[in-house]
């Protein structure tokens, strides 16, 4: 667990994890500077916990993402769950992750979460890992998950093989290209590449929404936000991000079994995401719409959405794309703008 003024929430978070009926060997709690009752509330805590209780006060801060590595590097255990200090655990989360953990190649766990409201009401939302209990192997990842993104850090359980060495470094982080990857999507990421990811079709958390949230549930899809990120230079980001995972892989800190498999697979997403820049440009330069509909189909054509064999972007990535190519940029930027008045009144 990492912590930072967490005295709102935080009794709640630990009383679930006493209340478990699998209970966890151990709890690291690497405080990152508080100045609250964070501290007086662990150290109440620690007194009458049903297991172990390790309390550590950084000397200096070192964000969330380093707070939870460094915390998760302390743990004895040869499986770890990441723990935010705002949300609820049900009682059979770590019951049925470690199960799963336990079958045969399995190196990480991720499972369904109710979000619920400051007072753990819900609010008729679950965070999904899909529409029944199933397994991927990490052959080709989807959208999403091949930059580590596709969960967050309180649903998932993994080995601790996976964690990063820290004099190597992490590859570029997808919302923050110019920051390592955190701490949720490196585990992701990891397990993905390096073996079996188990999901599970049960909400095991409650995650609560409140203001002071370092990252939200996702919002719903819509036309606004299909409209914003469509612009050439953020697929020529993203290529160029592709690009840096390669250099990685192929660096010291890229050094796994999957890695010729790995590097080859973001070296041809690179080569995809160029081409999806291409469209966006033309738009950009007034080329005929029959000019930007051939682009598009020579992508989509490639597999770039769909196929199952190699990376693809996806059904949205593909309604998206075909709407812009068919409509043009403008009307749907206009069409965008006009939803936003709308929902602002």
């Amino acid at each position: 667990m990492a912590t930072y003024n967490g005295e709102r929430f935080l009794e709640e978070q630990l009383a679930s994890l006493a209340g478990q009926t699998h209970l966890p060997r151990e709890l690291v709690i690497c405080d990152d500077g508080s100045t609250d009752r964070t501290a007086d509330i662990v150290t109440e805590f620690a007194r009458s916990a049903p297991f172990a209780v390790r309390f550590v006060r950084n000397e200096m801060r070192l964000g969330y993402a380093e707070n939870f590595f460094k915390a998760a590097r302390l743990c004895q255990s040869e499986a770890i769950a990441y723990c935010d200090q705002d949300d609820v655990w049900l009682p059979r989360k770590l019951e049925v992750c470690v199960r799963r953990l336990a079958e045969p190649g399995v190196l990480a766990v991720v499972h369904d979460a109710r979000v619920v409201n400051a007072e753990l009401h819900p609010v008729g939302r679950f965070l999904r890992t899909g529409r029944k209990p199933w397994v991927r192997r990490a052959r080709f990842p989807d959208t999403g998950t091949q930059w580590g993104q596709g969960t967050q850090g309180f649903r998932i359980v993994f080995r601790r093989e996976i964690l990063p060495a820290a004099e190597v470094g992490r590859p570029p982080d997808a919302n923050a290209p110019d920051q390592p990857m955190t701490h949720d999507e490196w585990a992701h990421w990891r397990a993905l590449w390096l073996g079996t990811v188990a999901f599970v079709r049960e909400p095991l958390a409650l995650y609560r929404q409140h203001e002071a949230n370092v990252a939200g549930a996702p919002r719903t899809l819509t036309v606004a936000r299909l409209a914003r990120g469509a612009l050439a230079s953020d697929y020529r980001q993203q290529a160029h991000m592709a690009r840096q995972y390669v250099d990685y892989l192929v660096g010291p800190g890229g050094g796994f079994p999957a890695a010729p498999r790995a590097v080859r697979f973001y070296q041809e997403l690179a080569r995809m995401l160029d081409r999806r820049a291409d469209i966006y440009e033309a738009m950009v330069a007034g080329q005929s719409r029959g000019r930007t509909i051939t682009r598009f189909l020579v992508l989509a054509l490639g597999g770039a959405y769909l196929r199952a064999s190699r990376p693809r972007f996806g059904l949205v990535a593909l309604a998206k794309d075909l709407m812009f190519a068919m409509v043009g940029q403008g009307a749907i930027e206009r069409a965008a703008s006009g939803q936003a008045k709308t929902a602002g009144g």
